[in-house]
Parts: C-alpha cells; structure tokens; sequence
C-alpha cells in the first residue's frame, strides 16, 4: 500500500498558511458586511400626458408607453391616448400609434416579435415590433372601460386579459379557451411552476391557479374585504384591498400589495402562505415589479408619488424615493367623491423593470382634478415617464 510523507517542513508550511487563512477569511467576512446598497438614481422624466403604463421589449429594450385619460373625469381630452415607443438611451419617439377615435390603451405585453396591445374598448391590438405594422384586431368581448391588463404564459401558450374576470385566450387563435374563478385586477405568471396568480381588490384576496388546466389552487386572504358588498366606487372605501402583485421567479415569491392599507404582503409561491407584510409611510401601494437578476422589488406609492425598494432575500425595505408630486391633501380620497376636495399630484400608475439593462420606469399619469357635487372636474394633462438606475449592492 502506498502511503503519503509529510515531512517537519511540511507541517511548518501547512500551519504558516492556516495561520494566514484566518486574517484571510475574517477580512472576507468584514468586507461582506461593509456592502451597501446604491439606491436608484433618476435619469429621466420625459414628459407623457396620462401614462398609464410603461414596459420595455425584452428583445430590444424599446420602451412601449401606454396612455389613457380617465373616463370618470369630465372634460377629459384624450387626444394624446395610445401608444409611443422609445428608443433606449436616447428616449427618442421611434413610433406613435393611435386609432379611430384615439382609443386608450391600457397596457402592452409581449411574445417574441409580436406586442399586444389591449385597449379599453376591449379590443386587442397585435403589432410587429420591428417594422410596428398591426397585424390583427381582436374583439375581446369584455366590458369596456374596464381594468384590463395582460399576462402570457408561453408554455401553455395562454393570454389572460383582467377585467371583470380573468378570460384566458389562445395565443395561436386568440380564440377565448376559459374563464379563470377569479375576479382579476392584476395578473401575473409564474413561469417555472407555470402557476398564475391573480389578486381581487374587492375580496382582498390573491388566487393561484394552474396553467395548463385553469384549475383553482388556492385561495389566500390578504386583508379585509375592500368594499361591503354591492359597494361600488361611490362608496366609502374601507382600509383592505388588494391590487397588484409581481412574481419573483427565482426565489418563488409573490408580492401583493394593499392599496388601501399601504401593505405590500410577501407570499411563499411554495406553500401558499404570507410570511410578511412590508408597510409604507402612507396607503396607496399600488403596483410592484420584480428584478429577478438582481433580486430587488420595486412597489409603487399611488398618493404620495413613491418609490419603494425591497431586498429579495431579507424583504426588508431598502430605501424609498420621491418620483413626482403627492396627491394632496391628506384625507382626499378620489373615490370617495369628498365635496369640494382638490386632488392633485403625479399620480403613479405603473412601475417596470427593463429586463435588458435593468433600468426601472415608473409611469406618473398626472390627474389634476377638482370635486364637486359628486363629480370629478378640470382635469389637468400633467403626466411623465420616469426612468431610473437599477439599484445595487456595492
């Protein structure tokens, strides 16, 4: 048998290098604890009457700008809805696409070359992204006006559009397939459990349901009911009411927020169950997306015009930054219909990270309004697209 000789040299070498190691592996240590986190930086508000949403092609990285002027608001002009696209790092107009009666567009998704374009007058626009030629025009059949907004999951090749229930179409005949059991104000999938989840602002409860079968596979309750039932909006809110979720892939996390009580509740994708809730400074979170590659997530504050951004390990919440104007005054409540009352501010509808280049972009709609005998008024057409940094550890 063979066997190994370490001679006295040996063992003076071996303990001289153990001896080095451990100053060594005490300074690795020190060095990870000093890591601190860069909070994003805006580059850009470029200027956007009404936007109400904001995404970037994850194969160009052209920015897609969706606008929309409230239809509860007398007097609006909506001469500027539709779609605008950028161009990254120079933020220059590429292409500007309306339609007949300049109809609103709500919200774009895309799937390899091809963007879909749901508007509210529940039709949904198919366009090629690189010569932007439409090329077809789908009647949804949906209720128009109403909240819609879009998911894809490519390996059941399934589109699912919210507004008033979650309709679950077709991606190679655009034909509707289903229906899920949900009413959807947001919707989102999971595309490694191909899980997708919905959330029910008024039932402040998020759904999971498979992708392939429609199957329901939970139901998990976030808060309170938002509104008694047959409350619409002319009612008084109660604190309670989930509305908008983003899917952290990489760690199966789910984050829900809760407009009215300012939450923003964490969800464990495996089992189901909410392990945390992350509270803002004021209520009216409002929309969440998730940077996968960098495992932060990004809440937006609808009344205070904020910017939340949590570690997606810890869900602590990192840091938060001002991105436009607060809806003032405090106690306004614009679905309340308070008499006399003036609502201003940036208004954030929706936040998104640019998968390419890891920018985030918020879009601040911009309502002005005055209310009065019960109606909302004098609209103004502030609005922006705020483009920021990616946050990072140093």
């Amino acid at each position: 048998m063979r066997t190994q000789t370490i001679h006295r040299s040996g063992f003076v070498a071996l303990a001289a290098a153990l001896v080095l190691l451990g100053p060594l592996a005490h300074t690795h240590g020190s060095l990870a604890s000093s890591r601190h986190f860069v909070a994003p930086r805006i580059l850009r508000r470029l200027p956007f009457n009404e936007a109400s949403s904001v995404q970037a092609d994850p194969r160009t990285g052209r920015i897609w700008v969706t606008q929309a002027a409230p239809t509860y608001i007398t007097g609006t002009s909506h001469a500027d809805d539709g779609i605008t696209v950028l161009a990254p790092g120079t933020y220059k107009t590429l292409k500007r696409l309306q339609w007949v009666g300049t109809e609103p567009a709500t919200d774009v998704i895309f799937d390899a070359n091809t963007a879909y374009v749901v508007l509210a007058n529940s039709e949904l626009v198919l366009i090629d992204t690189r010569t932007y030629r439409v090329l077809r025009t789908v009647k949804l059949g949906l209720p128009a006006d109403s909240e819609q907004s879009l998911a894809i999951d490519k390996a059941a090749r399934h589109l699912y559009v919210t507004g008033p229930h979650v309709t679950v179409y077709s991606l190679s005949t655009l034909k509707k397939v289903g229906t899920l059991a949900a009413t959807g104000e947001s919707v989102a999938v999971d595309p490694v459990t191909n899980e997708v989840w919905s959330d029910n602002y008024s039932a402040a409860t998020a759904q999971v349901f498979d992708a392939f079968s429609d199957r329901l596979i939970r139901t998990i309750q976030i808060g309170a009911p938002g509104r008694p039932k047959g409350c619409e909006d002319s009612c008084k809110v109660i604190p309670a009411g989930s509305d908008g979720l983003a899917i952290n892939p990489a760690t199966d996390t789910v984050y829900v927020d809760d407009t009215n009580s300012g939450q923003l509740f964490v969800i464990n994708g495996h089992t189901y169950r909410w392990v945390k809730f992350i509270q803002a400074t004021t209520p009216g979170t409002y929309w969440a997306a998730v940077d996968a590659k960098r495992n932060l997530t990004y809440s937006i504050n609808d009344n205070t015009s904020t910017l939340n951004v949590i570690d997606g390990n810890s869900n602590n919440q990192l840091t938060h930054l001002s991105i436009g104007v607060p809806q003032g005054p405090k106690g306004c409540d614009i679905f309340g219909y308070q008499q006399h009352c003036t609502i201003g501010g940036s208004g954030s509808a929706n936040v998104s990270v640019d998968t390419v280049n890891g920018d985030v972009y918020v879009a601040n709609y911009g309502d002005t309004a005055f209310v009065a005998a019960g109606y909302l008024q004098k609209p103004s057409t502030a609005g922006n697209v705020v483009v920021l940094s990616p946050g990072r550890w140093h």
